[in-house]
């Protein structure tokens, strides 16, 4: 089955099943309801879906199952791996769901409350929410079968591995926030407890109905997947990575929003505001709420991630994952510091220009900024110096720190960012002076002018610290490089003095890597008595069918062997595409120059338009999450 061809009936299979389902389950919930103003409304909808979607499920479920069947590879596919954990995932959802109502509802009756006062749910019928359960516990045994039977049959499980792997985590993913969000309702509960006129008994409800469901989720969940780490590739998988850097950083984040909130008004008390103790604790139990669980989610898969990464035999891999960790953290920890000295400026010369009121200022604008600096600064001192201590070894670690593609990322970023934010302060500083001149002006000219003043400098002196930093990458590096280059001389084999390839690869290294001695020699000249080069350039079928002179001392050679694949009469190379003279030249200058830092030799890959496209769109959430992290930090920090 080709791929379009599979991707249209697993589709529309899945689609079609899931019409079914609530079809029947409209049809079963009307019928049970009874006489009602809807009731043949309701009927209608639920008897169209069934009967729309099951003609169509079982056409195209047949059609998949039977290529199924017939052919192992089929049955190991790709899309149909993820079509099997994707009807599971679309039927154990809204099993979940419905459990947490029916438990909800009757812990909410259990404490006499109203229905009103239920969490989950859209109706207030029990009844239709055990229907629903009951059908997508049908389906879901149903596909959970098939499910089985592909694991039993398939010949190659790398797929169904990959698609359950994604099904796992994201429960655990699922799990854990139900059982933070139960945490959190819970210890709120207990906080608010003594609160006059305040009945949060539904909190209690909600939090024991999530900690029930939830918690049984994470721990089966979290223990399948532990116990399935004997297998290489569940341990070292990439998802396995992205998803503990993803909860270890949220941790980091949540924990230090929260402690940074509680934290503002900490200095708000201490600076006069009327807290009690009793009072402060009640402001602020929704911070202690999300505290402790988000501390322990921090602590549990924050040390698991350290583990996982230290016990890497990698050592570069094992550095770049650390770096990637503290370089974000660095960089969260940098923006929240840079907004509190920002807000600190702008309270303070608020105050001094007489524009505020003096304890306004400093119970609430002040407060933010002060948190926001003592939470901001050791989250971005922490991992920067541990960066900046690494990048000024002066062996091969240092070396590749310096070079580093997330340090080079980091810095560039906060160039840019303060480069703006210099451009932005300016301008403002210099229309506030051109309109007090050359119009009336403003009454807080004054106030304004300090916080634009203050605001550039600030900027500017983060802009030239990292410049200077970055300044001081290139100097190390270049003089570091230098050595390395002069020290790697290259020679390439050519089949005649006018070779073409060799000429363009002569001409390429000594334009990307100018340090680097390099020679060329035809094959078909005499062997020179004398040859010491540490990397040798030559045609793949040179390589494969060298001259008799030439074939011993290839064999003897030590060093680095670079093998162009160029187009040859009667040879077609796989995996290659069909190159430029000029551009294969290219690429293996760029390789020798990668040799001779010591790297490992990177193959340049050709991205098709959907490639670049989800690379864009990959940098652009990046770039969103942090946004959004940062937003959050900032917003839990003024308050």
């Amino acid at each position: 089955m080709s791929a379009i061809r599979r991707l249209y009936f697993y589709v529309l299979s899945l689609i079609s099943a899931l019409v079914v389902v609530w079809g029947a389950i409209s049809v079963l919930q009307t019928l049970v309801a009874g006489e009602g103003a809807q009731t043949g409304s309701q009927l209608a909808t639920g008897l169209s879906l069934v009967l729309v979607g099951l003609p169509i499920f079982i056409l195209h479920w047949r059609v998949a199952q039977g290529d199924a069947a017939r052919d192992g590879e089929e049955r190991a596919s790709r899309v149909r791996s993820v079509f099997l954990y994707a009807a599971q995932a679309a039927t154990l959802g809204p099993l979940v769901f419905q459990v947490l109502y029916l438990l909800n509802r009757g812990l909410v009756e259990l404490l006499g409350l109203s229905s009103a006062d239920t969490w989950f749910g859209f109706t207030d019928q029990p009844l239709d929410y055990l229907i629903a359960l009951l059908i997508n516990l049908l389906a879901l045994a149903y596909f959970w079968r098939v499910t089985r039977s592909d694991w039993a049959s398939a010949l190659n499980s790398t797929n169904l591995q990959d698609a359950r792997r994604l099904y796992r985590y994201l429960w655990v993913l699922a799990g854990l926030s139900m059982t933070i969000s139960a945490v959190y309702s819970l210890l709120r509960y207990l906080l608010e407890l003594g609160t006059p006129a305040l009945d949060n008994r539904d909190m209690l409800a909600g939090g024991l109905s999530l900690l029930i469901v939830g918690g049984p989720i994470l721990v089966y969940t979290w223990r399948l997947i532990q116990s399935s780490l004997t297998d290489p590739a569940e341990r070292h998988s990439l998802l396995r990575l992205v998803v503990l850097y993803a909860v270890s950083l949220a941790g980091v984040i949540g924990v230090l929003s929260t402690a940074g909130s509680m934290l503002t008004l900490l200095i708000r008390w201490i600076l006069g505001a009327s807290y009690t103790l009793a009072s402060f604790l009640q402001e602020n139990s929704g911070q202690i709420g999300l505290l402790i669980p988000l501390g322990i989610m921090w602590w549990y898969f924050g040390g698991i991630l350290n583990r996982e990464v230290a016990a890497l035999s990698d050592q570069p891999r094992r550095a770049a994952l650390r770096r990637l960790y503290y370089y974000i953290l660095a960089l969260l920890g940098l923006a929240v510091t840079y907004a509190g000295l920002i807000a600190l400026s702008t309270a303070l010369a608020r105050y001094l220009s007489d524009a505020a009121p003096f304890y306004t200022d400093l119970q609430y604008r002040l407060s933010g900024a002060l948190s926001s600096v003592l939470v901001g600064l050791p989250l971005w001192l922490i991992p920067w110096r541990l960066m900046q201590a690494e990048a000024a070894r002066s062996d091969d670690t240092g070396d590749l720190a310096r070079r580093s593609v997330l340090r080079k990322t980091y810095l560039y970023l906060v160039l840019f960012s303060t480069v703006v934010g210099s451009m932005v302060f300016s301008g403002q500083l210099l229309y506030l002076l051109f309109n007090q001149v050359l119009s009336e002006g403003s009454t807080d000219f004054l106030s304004k002018v300090m916080e634009m003043l203050v605001s550039l400098v600030i900027t500017a002196g983060l802009l030239v610290y990292h410049w200077r930093v970055l300044r001081g990458d290139g100097l190390v590096a270049q003089h570091a490089l230098g050595d390395l280059h002069r020290n790697f001389p290259v020679l390439i084999l050519a089949e005649h003095d006018a070779d073409a390839f060799a000429t363009a690869t002569l001409s390429a290294i000594q334009r990307t890597v100018p340090d680097v001695p390099v020679s060329m020699l035809a094959v078909s000249a005499d062997l020179p008595g004398a040859l010491a080069p540490r990397a040798v350039v030559l045609p793949l079928s040179l390589a494969l069918y060298p001259p008799t002179a030439w074939q011993g001392w290839l064999d003897q050679f030590g060093g680095q062997r670079l093998a162009v694949p160029l187009p040859a009469a009667g040879w077609t190379w796989l995996g290659q595409a069909d190159k430029e003279i000029s551009e294969l030249a290219l690429e293996a200058a760029r390789a020798i120059r990668q040799m001779a830092e010591g790297e490992t030799v990177r193959q340049v890959q050709s991205f098709g338009p959907w490639s670049i496209f989800g690379y864009v769109l990959g940098g652009i959430g990046g770039l969103i999450v942090l946004s959004i992290l940062f937003s959050v930090m900032t917003s839990a920090l003024y308050r």
